[in-house]
């Protein structure tokens, strides 16, 4: 058994902070050399994986990396994080500029808590920090690039729209020169992610004007919205096929920012929102597409189907398995990856207060190795919840009714209980509700419960593994 310790304040606490495989060749667009391609963001670590996934791919050349001054990381410090980290990877011949840091119209911001621990990136991930000068006309340098790439740039949007929506502005030829727009923004048919009405989603809600400005764009652009990055969670599974396959420079990189920042693996507590835009540029069949006329409520930032808006691309949904495969893929050079995405043994659904258990109670390990049971959590709550298992030594099921009631109180579980997993779940305003995670048990007899934020203890079954 994994841990011998008390899990539940902990994974709560964390909830609440927001094999070498066969060789294949990686599927690319069939192009006679290379599209030229511009990655604007906020370079929060997504974008930074979504940057080298794009650097990555053989048809497609980076020309330009424009930073939202806006967005997650304060400019310039975004700006010499992403140098940087080019320069690691062997890239400094790729131009990096910031933009302003406020929005076109507006006040709105991310909270100052996320832009400080986003402008560390570099130095958590072990990179060398920049020492050059930062540029900080991105206007200039997006204006300069897309006019002077000789034909159509490709041009991916990941944070707030500001830059874009300047650019725009300050040369209105320069659609001209553009593509394609693909941008990970907004929300329609799922809750947003700024709280407390979850509307809007923040890439939007921080300058809607800039959002909307470049939604209303003359050329053909594509949505990836929460609707579908939702489908696409960062879990245990992912790390654990990443920690077996990682061979690049890049590769690494993301590994070494979940091995650092594990949190994130807690269920639903982050997604691969700005990779999955970087995939659906160039394989947009990994997301299910759907025509729609949008427009941005200036109001709320809440991204509308509305009747004469803008006609866009909108993923209404993704392809797990094939993103991860293809992400996976990529960042490590093109041999093949394949993702692993158990099936569940059993399911437990949280509700008004109460959490109820569906599927067997007893699990025949048949002598595999492997001594995972794998656990659907359904959160339909705003707040966090963790399912436990844990051993009680034949204890009966009063007493641990009864010693329930002392651990809520104390925190402090009976000396007989042995916690052998846990597995946590945001609420659903965040996350869409569900998630998947491995109970690692040896063969015996295990209580499940569920933990939450209040401290509660809910019993819910007995299960036994079998050799």
């Amino acid at each position: 058994m994994r841990s011998r310790r008390p899990l539940l304040a902990s994974t709560v606490a964390a909830l609440l902070l927001v094999s070498c495989a066969p060789t294949e060749t990686v599927s690319t667009t069939d192009v006679a050399g290379s599209t030229p391609a511009v990655l604007d963001g906020d370079f929060g670590p997504d974008d930074m994986m979504a940057l080298f996934y794009l650097l990555q791919r053989p048809d497609l050349d980076v020309l330009a990396v424009t930073v939202s001054g806006t967005g997650l990381v304060h400019c310039p410090q975004g700006a010499a994080n992403a140098a940087a980290i080019l320069s690691h990877l062997g890239r400094a011949d790729i131009p990096v500029a910031c933009g302003p840091d406020e929005p076109t119209a507006g006040g709105n911001a991310f909270p100052e808590e996320w832009r400080a621990g986003s402008d560390e990136l570099a130095t958590s991930l072990g990179v060398e920090p920049y020492i050059g000068h930062v540029d900080t006309d991105a206007v200039g340098l997006l204006t300069e690039t897309i006019g002077g790439a000789g034909q159509p740039v490709r041009l991916l949007v990941l944070g707030p729209m500001t830059n874009i929506a300047l650019a725009l502005d300050a040369s209105p030829d320069l659609v001209d020169d553009i593509a394609d727009i693909t941008m990970m923004a907004g929300a329609f048919d799922v809750n947003g992610s700024v709280a407390p009405d979850y509307l809007a989603e923040w890439n939007v809600w921080v300058d809607s004007a800039a959002a909307q400005r470049v939604i209303g764009t003359p050329v053909p652009k594509t949505i990836v919205p929460l609707d579908a990055t939702n489908d696409v969670p960062a879990t245990q599974f992912f790390f654990d096929t990443l920690t077996r396959t990682k061979r690049t420079p890049e590769a690494k990189l993301v590994w070494t920012f979940f091995a650092t920042h594990d949190y994130n693996l807690e269920g639903g507590s982050y997604f691969f929102w700005d990779p999955l835009a970087a995939v659906a540029l160039v394989e947009p069949g990994i997301v299910d597409l759907s025509t729609r006329s949008v427009e941005v409520d200036q109001a709320t930032g809440q991204t509308l189907q509305a009747d004469g808006g803008a006609e866009v691309e909108v993923a209404v949904a993704a392809d797990r398995r094939g993103f991860e495969e293809e992400f996976l893929t990529v960042v490590n050079g093109g041999s093949f990856v394949e993702a692993r995405i158990p099936e569940p043994d059993l399911t437990v659904h949280y509700a008004d207060g109460a959490c109820t258990y569906q599927g067997d109670t007893e699990f025949d390990l048949d002598g595999n190795p492997d001594t995972s049971v794998f656990v659907e959590v359904v959160n339909d709550t705003e707040e966090p919840v963790a399912v436990m298992a844990g051993a009680h030594d034949g204890v009966s099921w009063e007493q641990l009714k009864q010693d329930a009631v002392v651990y809520e109180e104390t925190l402090t579980p009976p000396e007989y209980w042995v916690q052998a997993g846990t597995i946590g779940i945001a609420g659903h305003s965040v996350t869409g509700g569900a998630t998947v995670g491995a109970l690692e048990l040896e063969p015996g007899t295990y209580a499940i419960a569920c933990g939450t934020a209040a401290n509660d203890v809910i019993l819910l079954t007995d299960i036994v593994v079998s050799p």
